[in-house]
C-alpha cells in the first residue's frame, strides 16, 4: 500500500510519506529494542529504559513517561535492550538446573560478544558465577571456581543489582570452610532494603550457628526468620517467603535432633512434609532425608530406608537431594543385607549424577 502511494504522489507529498514511514520505522525499533524487567509475583515482563539499576533500586521509565520502580528482590530477569538472545535461554538453563548446558551457551556468549555495553557484560560476569555456584552445590569440585568468580564479580560490580545474590551465595560456598567470613557478609546483606535478600542471609546464619554447634543461637536465628515471615514482616507471602520459612523450620528440626531430642525433630519435619506446598520439590525432598537421618540416629535402618526411598521414587527432579538420597540408600541397602539393590543404587548415581559420583568415589 504504500508503495503505491509514494509512486502517485508529488515530489512534495514523497518528502512527508518518507518522512513518516521514517518515523514509524523508528517508532517501530523503539518499541523492539526496550529494556525489559519481569516482576517475580505475577511473571509479567514491562518494557522501557533502565534509568537506574543499583543494590537497592530498579527504576524503569515506561514509553509514556512513567517510571516503575523495585526492590531487586521483587524482579526475575533484567534484560537488556539488544542483549544475546541467547542470555535468556541461559537464565531458563539456570532456573531449571542445567548448569552444563548453561555454562556451554555462555561461554560462547561471552566470546562472541562485542555489542560494548557494559551492563550486558556485568550480566555475562554474574551468570557465569551463578552457573559456577550452582554446580558447586552438585560437587566439591567446583567450589573453589566459583569462590573465585563471585568475588571477582563483587569486586568489579560491588553496585550491582545482583550484588546482594551474589554475597549470598559465596557466603554460602564459604560458611563450612570460613564461617566467620561467611558471617561477616551475611550481616551485610541482613540490612539489605531487599526483605527476602535479608531473610536468606538470616537463613544462612542459623545454618552456619547450626554447623559450628551453636544450637540456641542457631535455633534463635531461624525462629527470627519464621516470625518475620510469619507476622507479615518480611512484605512477602509468595513462594519465595515459602521456600525460606520451611527451610527455616527444617533448621530449627536441625538443631532439636542435635540436641538429643529426636521424636520433637521428627514432629516438626512431618509436619513441614504435611504443609509444604507441592512446587517446593526440593524443601519436600530435604525434609525426608532429615527424617531419614532422625531414625538412622534412633538405630532404625528400615525407617531410614523407607524416608530415602520417599526421595528416590517421589522428588527424583531435586538434583542435589536424589544424589544425597542414592548415597544413603547405596549404604543401607548394603547394611540390610540387599547388595543387588544397593549396586542399582549405585549406577543410578553414576548415571543421574555423575559429579556426586566422582566425589563419593573421591571421598572414598
Amino acid at each position: 500500500m504504500f508503495g503505491k502511494t509514494f509512486m502517485t504522489l508529488p515530489v512534495s507529498g514523497r518528502q512527508v510519506a518518507l518522512t513518516v514511514l521514517l518515523v514509524c520505522a523508528a517508532a517501530a525499533g523503539d518499541i523492539r529494542a526496550a529494556d525489559q524487567v519481569t516482576r517475580i509475583h505475577d511473571g509479567v515482563t514491562l518494557r522501557g529504559r533502565l534509568t537506574v539499576l543499583t543494590a537497592s533500586k530498579i527504576e524503569l521509565e515506561r514509553s509514556n513517561g512513567e517510571k516503575e520502580t523495585f526492590r531487586p528482590d521483587e524482579v526475575r530477569d533484567v534484560r537488556f535492550d539488544r542483549e544475546p538472545s541467547v542470555l535468556q535461554r541461559i537464565r531458563s538453563n539456570i532456573r531449571t538446573e542445567a548448569w552444563e548446558t548453561a555454562q556451554e551457551s555462555l561461554k560462547k556468549a561471552m566470546a562472541e560478544y562485542s555489542g560494548g555495553d557494559r551492563r550486558v557484560a556485568a550480566e555475562m560476569d554474574y551468570l557465569k558465577a551463578r552457573i559456577l555456584a550452582g554446580r558447586a552445590e552438585q560437587s566439591q569440585e567446583s567450589v573453589s571456581a566459583a569462590v573465585e568468580a563471585l568475588q571477582r564479580f563483587r569486586t568489579l560490580h560491588p553496585n550491582h543489582y545482583r550484588s546482594d545474590e551474589a554475597t549470598i551465595l559465596l557466603a554460602g560456598l564459604l560458611k563450612d570452610s570460613d564461617p566467620d567470613q561467611a558471617a561477616t557478609l551475611l550481616e551485610t546483606v541482613r540490612q539489605s532494603p531487599s526483605v527476602r535478600f535479608a531473610l536468606q542471609a538470616g537463613l544462612l546464619l542459623g545454618q552456619i550457628d547450626l554447623a559450628r554447634e551453636r544450637y540456641e543461637q542457631a535455633e534463635t536465628a531461624f525462629g527470627g526468620v519464621i516470625h518475620d515471615i510469619e507476622n507479615g514482616e518480611s512484605g512477602e507471602k509468595d513462594s519465595n517467603a515459602a521456600r525460606i520459612l520451611y527451610t527455616a523450620r527444617i533448621g530449627q528440626a536441625a538443631c532439636l535432633r542435635h540436641q538429643n531430642r529426636p521424636e520433637d525433630a521428627l514432629k516438626q519435619l512431618q509436619q513441614v512434609v504435611a504443609d509444604v506446598p507441592e512446587e517446593l520439590v526440593d524443601i519436600a525432598a530435604r525434609a525426608w532425608l532429615d527424617i531419614g537421618a532422625c531414625h538412622q540416629d534412633a538405630g532404625r535402618d528400615k525407617d531410614a530406608l523407607l524416608a530415602f526411598l520417599h526421595v528416590d521414587l517421589l522428588y527424583a527432579s531435586a538434583k542435589a537431594e536424589h544424589a544425597k538420597a542414592l548415597n544413603q540408600l547405596i549404604e543401607l541397602w548394603e547394611k540390610t543385607g540387599h547388595p543387588d539393590r544397593a549396586r542399582d543404587a549405585r549406577t543410578r548415581l553414576e548415571q543421574l549424577h555423575p559429579d556426586s559420583f566422582r566425589a563419593r568415589d573421591t571421598a572414598r
